[in-house]
């Protein structure tokens, strides 16, 4: 039996399911998408949290930084680098879930900053990007 089917195209031959076997095969393919769909947004929904976390904290770093501009009264604007902006961003993602291996993407990173700051600009200075 089996050295017919390997022989030929099941569609060209217009094989078809038994009823009962096809709803069967349906309702194994339901359970298994549906948990494929559970431990998928189990795991995104963690990732989002984490970094979520860590990006409050690079937000609340900059805020920081800026506050303490205005406090003392000083004329010079803050620069960050976004390199070491995305290394703390890398390290707070590391301590909230060390368990994810998750790679950061420097410009998506700069982009979220950009949306949260509306008076921040990028500058590209050679290799690195500055943040004022």
């Amino acid at each position: 039996m089996l050295g017919k089917l390997a022989g030929t195209d099941m569609t060209a031959s217009e094989a078809k399911y038994h009823p009962q076997c096809l709803l069967a095969l349906y309702h194994c393919a339901a359970r298994v998408q549906s948990a494929e769909n559970i431990t998928i947004n189990e795991h995104d929904e963690s990732d989002l949290c984490s970094e979520s976390l860590a990006l409050a904290q690079v937000i609340g770093y900059i805020e920081n930084v800026k506050f303490n501009e205005v406090k003392f009264n000083e004329v010079t604007l803050s620069v960050f680098k976004l390199n070491k902006l995305t290394k703390l961003y890398a390290s707070q993602l590391g301590i909230s879930s060390p368990e994810t291996g998750i790679k950061v993407h420097a410009t998506r990173l700069k982009e979220r900053l950009l949306q949260n700051f509306p008076d921040l600009t990028a500058v590209s200075h050679g290799r690195d990007v500055l943040l004022n």
